[in-house]
C-alpha cells in the first residue's frame, strides 16, 4: 500500500480506512461527493464512524473523485 498511500510531495494522504468508511456512508445514504464532504464536516455521527475527531479536518469532495487518467491498481501481470 505504500506505493499508493503516500507521496513524496503534496499534502499528506487521508487514512485509507477513513476514506473507505466515508464511501460506505455515501452509498448507504445516497450522497454525492459534495454532500458527503458536507455531511462529514457537519454530522458528528459520520465523523465518529470514519474516525475523525470533532476538531479534526475532514476530506474535501475532491478526495472522493477517482482520477480517470491513472488506474487505482497497478496491473503489471505481463
Amino acid at each position: 500500500m505504500a506505493d499508493i498511500y503516500a507521496a513524496a510531495k503534496g499534502e499528506p494522504a487521508w487514512p485509507p480506512l477513513a476514506l473507505f468508511r466515508a464511501l460506505l456512508l455515501a452509498v448507504w445514504y445516497d450522497l454525492s461527493d459534495v454532500k458527503l464532504a458536507e455531511a462529514l464536516e457537519d454530522r458528528a455521527s459520520f465523523r465518529r464512524f470514519c474516525g475523525f475527531a470533532a476538531h479534526e479536518a475532514t476530506p474535501e469532495r475532491t478526495a472522493f473523485v477517482e482520477d480517470g487518467r491513472k488506474p487505482l491498481i497497478n496491473d503489471d501481470t505481463s
